[in-house]
């Protein structure tokens, strides 16, 4: 399972005469093609290359800007296949010649790619579980992480329904211009997916594989990347995007397996030799359910060498958040090892264990 660049957002601010005879220019055009679409009153949507998976917007508030939306997929493609794009040296340089020639139809070679900026970048992993219900159990187990350090836990929004409270969930960086996004392929609830993005580059439905997307707002692509401009950004950023992926992944997903708590308690217990690192390891298991948050059960524990008990755990093979009473499954297998394909037998393996909780 690899790494993609799922989603690319470009923005230009504009003066209001520049922006006004563009507008105008745009009106006309789009009135031929039919190829209006009313998101918003102060935004007009010119879908004529949504077929490509470019989307650009007119946005006609204060600040006067133009907002394109690109899914490299399309792009590259040209279809709505489910295939998603795996950047390469050779055909991240194919993609950047793509859009610009497509901008430069656009905008009759008035605006470069250049002069625009990249305001925001998705990575996408997608992990087949081969179970619908296993998507589930994965997302509600991992909701039980809340806030971790650097993330805010965000509820109430639109693509966070109640009826989708065990489809997804959404981290938001308090000030790295990061959001990680874990959810159900089959329901698109990435909440970067809203009314910018038109019907033809929505996700399609896919039952059991289990989304986890990224999203890098310019603080977060100025980090990560030593240009200023989006050709030279896109392209580092295409190559680099597995080491940004998993840095971020790892600093969110606790390694190791899933268990119910009881369960977790007593491999603990039976494996963990020093006493007192094994009553904080169980203390912290039990905390994270109780305060509701990683963050809050690692600050409750007031143990200042943290990542020490977490790399316990990791050890152990064996995962900190547990699996809730109500849920049917016992078992969930450690993200990083399906990630990778390992199929060998895992560390924690409940069924040959007649003590673990029947």
């Amino acid at each position: 399972m690899s790494t993609t660049i799922n989603y690319l957002t470009l923005t230009r601010q504009m003066k209001q005469s520049e922006f006004d005879d563009l507008l105008m220019k745009v009106y006309d055009d789009s009135f031929r093609d039919r190829s209006r679409i009313i998101s918003d009153p102060f935004i007009f949507s010119d879908g004529r290359y949504s077929n490509s998976g470019v989307v650009i917007e007119y946005i006609n508030r204060k600040k006067k800007k133009i907002r394109i939306t690109i899914n490299p997929s399309l792009l590259m493609q040209h279809d709505d296949s489910d295939g998603l794009w795996e950047p390469s040296k050779e055909n991240s340089l194919s993609f950047i010649n793509k859009l610009k020639d497509l901008l430069d139809k656009r905008f009759d070679n008035e605006f470069e790619l250049d002069d625009f900026s990249l305001n925001e970048l998705t990575l996408t992993m997608d992990v087949d579980l081969e179970d619908r219900d296993l998507v589930k159990s994965y997302i509600r187990t991992l909701n039980n992480m809340k806030n971790v350090k650097n993330y805010t836990w965000l509820r109430g929004i639109k693509a966070y329904r109640e009826e989708y409270k065990h489809l997804g969930f959404i981290l938001q960086g308090n000030s790295n211009g990061v959001t990680f996004a874990g959810h159900s392929k089959a329901l698109g609830l990435s909440h970067f997916e809203n009314e910018k993005a038109c019907d033809c580059i929505r996700l399609r439905h896919h039952k059991n594989v289990l989304r986890f997307d990224i999203v890098l707002e310019k603080v977060a692509v100025r980090r990560n990347t030593k240009h200023s401009k989006p050709t030279a950004q896109i392209i580092e950023l295409a190559k680099n995007r597995e080491k940004i992926f998993v840095d971020i992944f790892y600093h969110i997903i606790p390694m190791g397996d899933y268990l119910k708590l009881t369960d977790a308690v007593k491999v603990v217990e039976r494996r963990v030799s020093d006493i007192r690192l094994q009553r904080k390891m169980i203390n912290y298991m039990k905390l994270i359910p109780t305060t509701k948050s990683v963050l809050s059960a690692q600050q409750s524990l007031g143990e200042r060498k943290i990542e020490k008990i977490k790399k316990e755990f990791a050890m152990l093979g064996l995962s900190p958040i547990t699996i809730t009473k109500r849920q049917d499954v016992k078992h969930l297998r450690c993200l990083y090892k399906i990630i990778a394909g390992d199929k060998s037998k895992d560390i924690i393996d409940i069924s040959d264990d007649e003590e673990l909780e029947d």
